[in-house]
């Protein structure tokens, strides 16, 4: 746990002993599971807790005083879609460092939702909400569309796919954050256009590289290449009714 806590600490968060608690018991419950059922390839304590929970609260390093403020999209009543959540990354994290915000987890897996509410119950998480839908099924729900303050997304997609299924979520003002890898400089320049029709725009591109605290290599000190980027789309228009168009024409078809 101290481990975690120092982890967590490189990229700007003091947590409490009881959110630091609550992180490792969710490290502990994902592993478990993981022995039935394919929640991740990644178990092994130090790098689940880089490429999971550093990873998933990198978006700390988007913020800036002077023109971004990522701590206001995580204020008190603000609403928060983690799309395509999986085994509960970023929303997890997230839920546990900004207990304020209201989280919402969007899965097509049943089993996944499944486990997630086990999860939620068992850390006490009375800010999240595991949904068991596809995206283009529930961003035609009034109840869900146009809903969200924020939406986040690890998803393996492309953008152009992604932003199809994540803005009709997003309320007008609010905010998509997309997280991808260093290389992602060709993928946003060819969603740009599915971007626009869908009522967003690119807000902030933000490419890093995740820091390693825990490594026992003496090269952690060095200047490693970038591999991650943070992708911010602002919702600028409502999105037309037509989408997001029915399930699997967004990715045979980008926009």
């Amino acid at each position: 746990m101290q481990q975690m806590k120092d982890a967590i600490q490189a990229i700007g968060f003091d947590l409490s002993e009881k959110q630091i608690s609550k992180l490792y018991h969710f490290y502990q419950l994902v592993v478990e599971q993981n022995k039935v059922m394919n929640l991740t390839a990644i178990t092994e304590y130090r790098d689940f807790i880089r490429k999971h929970y550093l990873d998933s609260l990198s978006i700390v390093l988007l913020n800036n005083k002077s023109s971004f403020d990522i701590f206001s999209l995580f204020a008190s009543g603000q609403k928060v879609l983690d799309l395509g959540t999986g085994a509960g990354f970023p929303g997890i994290p997230l839920a546990i460092v900004f207990p304020d915000a209201e989280f919402s987890l969007l899965d097509s897996l049943q089993k996944r939702v499944r486990f997630l509410e086990r999860a939620i119950a068992e850390l006490n998480l009375s800010n999240v909400t595991a949904i068991h839908g596809r995206a283009e099924e529930f961003a035609r729900q009034s109840k869900y569309r146009e809903q969200f303050d924020l939406c986040v997304s690890r998803a393996v997609a492309n953008l152009s796919v992604l932003s199809e299924y994540a803005l009709p979520f997003v309320k007008i003002g609010g905010t998509f954050i997309s997280y991808k890898g260093a290389d992602a400089k060709e993928e946003i320049e060819q969603a740009s256009s599915a971007i626009k029709t869908v009522g967003g725009a690119i807000n902030l591109i933000k490419t890093f590289t995740l820091p390693d605290p825990l490594s026992d290599s003496p090269d952690n000190a060095s200047s490693p290449e970038p591999d991650r980027t943070l992708v911010v789309l602002k919702k600028e228009k409502h999105t037309p009714k037509k989408y997001p168009r029915r399930a699997g024409t967004p990715a045979k078809q980008p926009l």
